[in-house]
């Protein structure tokens, strides 16, 4: 694979909010943001590790159907792998910045 363009952008937080004020339909009945970086240290590398797997899992759910149809099924596991573990590098040389966002929606009653 020489090159692939799949457009990605990761709302902040405050975004989410946004956007969900903006759409109408739902109230924010709770929001919680828990960054990760600080909770435990990693001198062994199992955080990164783990860090990393669930990055390339979460990449993989939003962009693996589009590698798909445009190289075919027979480079997926590897592509993925691959990334994972150049994730896993990333990580190995700057702190993983993870930030897990949790909001609860409640329906807006239309009268």
């Amino acid at each position: 694979m020489d090159g692939f363009d799949a457009p990605y952008y990761a709302l902040s937080p405050k975004e989410a909010s946004w956007v969900v004020e903006q759409q109408g339909c739902f109230a924010i009945r709770f929001y919680n943001e828990h960054d990760e970086e600080d909770e435990k240290e990693d001198e062994d590398g199992k955080m990164r590790a783990c860090y990393a797997n669930r990055m390339a899992k979460s990449v993989r759910a939003v962009v693996e159907s589009m590698l798909v149809s445009h190289f075919g099924e027979a480079i997926i596991e590897q592509v993925f792998q691959r990334y994972e573990r150049l994730t896993e590098d990333y990580y190995s040389k700057n702190k993983p910045q993870l930030t897990n966002l949790v909001l609860s929606l409640v329906r807006k009653s239309h009268h």
